[in-house]
C-alpha cells in the first residue's frame, strides 16, 4: 500500500512509512468489501473506474478514480467530497420542505425556471382550468397578463422574450389621440395599445 504524505487518514497513520507494505485492512480494519472488490477488478482486467461512495470506516464520502498502471496493480486518486454531499443533502431537504409547503396552500403556487413552470401545487391547474401535467413546462406568458409580466419577472417588458410582441400599436387609436392632443404631442396612455390575443 502506498499513500501520499499529504493525506492524513482517520486511522492516525501520518507518514507513508507507517502504511507501505501493509494491507488495507491492516491500516483500516473496517474497510468495506466493495472498495477492495472494485480495486481488484481494476487490477485484474485493466478497466478504469470513476465513482462515488461512502466509507463507514472514515465516515466520509469519496470520489474515486482508479486505473491500472501495470498488470496486477492499481492506482487511484481519492477526493473527499463529504462537504459537497452534505450541501446537496441540505438542498434536497430544503426543496422537499418548500414543495410540501406549496402543496398545502390553497392559492395557486408555482416555481419557474427559464420562465417556465417546473413545479406547481394542486391549486394552480384548477385555477387555470388545465390538467396538472399540462402545467409543467408552461411559459409564464401563457397565463400571466402582459401588464403584470414585468412585475412577475422583475424585468422590463421589452426584455421578455416572446414569439410575438406583447403589445402592438393600434394605428387608428394613435391617430385619434394625436388629433385630440395635437400634432406636437405624442400619446403616452395605454388606450393607444391593443393587447395581443396570444397573450391575453
Amino acid at each position: 500500500l502506498f499513500r501520499s504524505d499529504s493525506c492524513v487518514p482517520a486511522s492516525g497513520q501520518r507518514v507513508a512509512a507507517e502504511v507501505i507494505g501493509r494491507t488495507v485492512r491492516e491500516v483500516l480494519p473496517g474497510t468495506e468489501s466493495y472498495w477492495i472488490d472494485t480495486y481488484g477488478k481494476v487490477a485484474l482486467d485493466g478497466t478504469p473506474v470513476k465513482y462515488e461512495n461512502f466509507s463507514a470506516e472514515l465516515g466520509k464520502h469519496f470520489e474515486v478514480m482508479a486505473f491500472r498502471p501495470s498488470p496486477g496493480r492499481f492506482a487511484c486518486m481519492v477526493l473527499d467530497i463529504s462537504e459537497r454531499k452534505r450541501a446537496e443533502s441540505a438542498l434536497q431537504e430544503s426543496e422537499a420542505a418548500m414543495r410540501t409547503l406549496l402543496a398545502a396552500m390553497a392559492d395557486g403556487m408555482f416555481v419557474l425556471q427559464d420562465q417556465r413552470i417546473v413545479f406547481c401545487n394542486a391549486a394552480l391547474p384548477a385555477l387555470l382550468g388545465r390538467a396538472p401535467e399540462d402545467c409543467i413546462g408552461l411559459p409564464i406568458a401563457d397565463f400571466v397578463a402582459p401588464e403584470f409580466l414585468p412585475l412577475a419577472l422583475q424585468r422590463a417588458l421589452p426584455g421578455i422574450p416572446a414569439e410575438v410582441p406583447y403589445f402592438t400599436p393600434a394605428a387608428a387609436r394613435v391617430e385619434a389621440w394625436r388629433h385630440i392632443l395635437g400634432a406636437d404631442r405624442t400619446p403616452q396612455i395605454g388606450i393607444v395599445c391593443s393587447g395581443n390575443p396570444n397573450h391575453l
